[in-house]
């Protein structure tokens, strides 16, 4: 059992910036249970995070604290270096666009999504009209594929994308199913 962060020890100094309906749902909620500020609230979020044993809740290399769905560092490499690791640049179309996540349509290489382990994504650009990306020489599926919206602001369904995907396994792939 990991030793509990007491209050006096919590020692977090913030600064953020959100998109305006991000904003205003963090004014809102730090609101409603009574926080001074918005940072207050989203350091206590933090903290609350950090105390618990949600092993979903990692600290990248980066010092961001994500989701391990999104537990690659600032230069794209899976945060636990203690698995092999592999990346694949692959074109794909966006399908769907939420405020938090986009949803990419692609054919992926058949390892990467049968790969046990942390599976995570990252959007490297914006393809133009004629570009295309050269096909993976291994055997591929048609996927979709999640990813952080981060940056992307600007991205609407339709547009087509090369995205990084990055595998972590422990071991073989999964087995077809």
């Amino acid at each position: 059992m990991p030793d509990p962060i007491q209050a006096e020890e919590v020692n977090i100094q913030i600064t953020w910036e959100a998109d305006a309906r991000t904003e205003l749902a963090i004014r809102r909620q730090a609101a409603l249970m009574g926080f001074d500020t918005p940072a207050d609230y989203l350091v206590q979020t933090i903290a609350k995070a950090l105390a618990s044993n949600d092993g979903d809740i990692l600290i990248t290399q980066d010092g961001r604290l994500v989701h391990k769905h999104h537990a690659h560092d600032s230069v794209g490499m899976p945060r636990d270096s203690q698995k092999t690791s592999a990346t694949q640049d692959v074109e794909a179309t966006v399908r769907i666009v939420t405020p938090f996540e986009i949803i990419l349509g692609g054919n992926c290489p058949s390892a990467w999504i049968r790969a046990s382990g942390t599976r995570t994504t990252e959007i490297v650009r914006k393809l133009s009209p004629n570009e295309t990306v050269d096909a993976t020489k291994e055997p591929t599926e048609w996927s979709e594929i999640p990813a952080s919206r981060g940056r992307w602001t600007d991205l609407q369904v339709g547009d087509r994308v090369v995205v990084r995907l990055f595998s972590a396994s422990e071991g073989q792939p999964a087995p077809p199913g």
